[in-house]
């Protein structure tokens, strides 16, 4: 319960977002990222060029930061539980007016690992953004929480 918690509290600070050298471009959105991570596009768009999510990874593999904004729609199928491999640690959920959120976290069996998603979806469901990061331990997740807040602060969606 202390990751999610240390983890929920990453979503509730505010940050100003800095200017990053590195910008990736998937087919609904834009995004900064630290410099020095590898970016890659992960599930690619149907109605569109290139790629509906992405994940970033620090060299050193302590961190990922992901980004899951398709047109519209959908579901963040490379990011799913994998129930053999992780167990859930802690779930949260709010709604607003128009709004969904929905906060999880996870960690490996092997320890060796958490993950932390946070998922917005429209009422309508026709809108859907997920931010997630991947990381060994809490003092990881501090290290790299202003990169994390500023890449989520840098996100840009496209329309039609």
């Amino acid at each position: 319960m202390r990751h999610f918690v240390a983890v929920f509290s990453v979503f509730l600070l505010q940050a100003s977002a800095a200017a990053s050298a590195q910008v990736f471009e998937g087919a609904w959105f834009r995004i900064s990222y630290p410099d020095g991570f590898v970016a890659s596009g992960s599930l690619p768009s149907t109605t569109n060029d290139g790629f509906d999510s992405a994940f970033f990874r620090d060299p050193v593999g302590r961190i990922e930061f992901y980004v899951y904004s398709p047109q519209a729609g959908g579901t963040a199928t490379d990011i799913a539980p994998d129930a053999a491999r992780e167990t859930l640690v802690a779930t949260e959920g709010s709604r607003s007016a128009d709004r969904t959120f929905r906060w999880t976290t996870y960690a490996t069996n092997d320890g060796t690992h958490f993950r932390s998603i946070e998922e917005m979806r429209t009422t309508d469901r026709l809108q859907v953004r997920v931010f997630a990061i991947r990381y060994r331990s809490t003092d990881d997740l501090a290290a790299f929480r202003k990169d994390y807040m500023d890449f989520k602060q840098s996100f840009q969606a496209f329309a039609d």
